[in-house]
């Protein structure tokens, strides 16, 4: 899956994705909690009904990390 979904089938565990808001992405993720709607979004964490800005509203998994390391200048 590399689209973006909608927040509403976004992992409800606390699995870090890739959310985008308003023209903004960043890492995100749902904080579980019974007693409110808590999110982390690009650094800032709050309950939706304080902060409505921390929720996200697409998603998408992390890509994979890299394999292997990063080419430099000093391998030329």
């Amino acid at each position: 899956m590399n689209e973006w979904q909608p927040i509403e089938t976004a992992p409800k565990d606390g699995t870090e994705f890739l959310g985008w808001r308003r023209g903004i992405a960043g890492t995100a993720y749902r904080i579980p909690r019974d007693d409110c709607e808590m999110w982390f979004f690009c650094g800032q964490s709050g309950n939706v009904e304080s902060w409505p800005q921390v929720k996200p509203t697409h998603w998408m998994p992390l890509p994979d990390p890299p394999t292997a390391a990063p080419h430099t200048a000093e391998d030329k």
